[in-house]
């Protein structure tokens, strides 16, 4: 039964990002105008085929499908397993569903307790930029393995996409072979759960490897948009993924790190700049001297 569901959200999903041009944030939104809102976690757990309780299972079925019927006119059919025209009507009009605002954009800030997010939320995010995207971490072993790894559908197809419409993409990395490298790993690795941090020069150096392989297959394509690798010597205190940060538009992803917890876990602030300046210009004043003197990698 869940699994039937399941199938028909997916279904409906794809028809309004198809159609309607919606995504996943926009539906969430939606599904928090018709009270049946559902997590970014849970719909995303959906949407790749893992278990979710069958209430959240009916409440975005509920709401999926009120959307489809008001916005497309079109219903699901349990014989076909597709959704349908229902409109009879010739004066039929689509009902819009607004989109609720967030948490994030009443107050300008948004506070992800569980560390780094799924790659899809990450994306959806990235997709918002207009000019730069700018993201400063340690190792970036995990963006790397997603060039590797991941189908080009799901992750660099989107990337090139990007840079396709002019965006410029830069990736900051702690240079492996400074003194500020060694003390922050060597110290990191005290902690039990993170022994494996005295390891993390290597990691860095093979992951930078891939990175400036990616570069060159992008650098050969002659696109709109810059994809750029940077080196730092600085003690890492946060990672920053940033989009458009000069403007008014400007948002950023900080997460801090904590002693004794992996980076991955550690919560993330989502920021934009239009709804708290404040806030937005402490951490992009920290942003740009963080990064003052760090050196672009040479690809040949």
């Amino acid at each position: 039964m869940k699994a039937a569901f399941a199938n028909q959200i997916i279904k409906g999903i794809q028809l309004l990002e198809d159609r309607q041009g919606y995504n996943r944030s926009d539906i969430l939104k939606k599904l928090k105008t018709l009270d049946k809102n559902i997590s970014a976690a849970s719909l995303s757990n959906i949407l790749n085929g893992k278990d979710v309780g069958i209430k959240t299972i009916q409440r975005a079925l509920d709401g999926i499908t009120s959307i489809v019927a008001d916005e497309l006119g079109m219903v699901y059919e349990p014989q076909t397993t597709t959704f349908q025209s229902s409109k009879t009507a010739s004066d039929w009009q689509p009902k819009i569903i607004e989109m609720a605002a967030s948490e994030k954009e009443e107050r300008g800030y948004f506070y992800h307790e569980t560390g780094r997010l799924p790659l899809q939320q990450k994306l959806d995010f990235l997709a918002q930029a207009q000019e730069e995207i700018v993201e400063v971490g340690v190792r970036l072993n995990t963006l790397s393995l997603h060039f590797e790894h991941r189908s080009e559908h799901e992750f660099k197809g989107k990337i090139t996409a990007l840079l396709e419409r002019g965006v410029h993409i830069k990736f900051y990395l702690l240079d492996p072979s400074c003194n500020e490298a060694l003390i922050y790993f060597r110290d990191r690795s005290k902690a039990s759960l993170q022994a494996q941090e005295a390891q993390s020069p290597t990691v860095i150096q093979v992951a930078l490897e891939k990175l400036k392989a990616v570069a060159r297959t992008y650098r050969s394509q002659n696109l709109a948009g810059r994809f750029e690798l940077y080196l730092y010597k600085h003690i890492p205190y946060n990672n920053f993924l940033v989009l458009d940060g000069d403007s008014d538009e400007g948002q950023m992803r900080v997460s801090h790190y904590m002693y004794g917890i992996k980076r991955s876990e550690s919560p993330v602030v989502e920021i934009r700049k239009q709804k708290n300046a404040s806030l937005y210009r402490r951490y992009w004043q920290s942003y740009k001297a963080f990064v003052r003197d760090a050196v672009k990698v040479e690809l040949s």
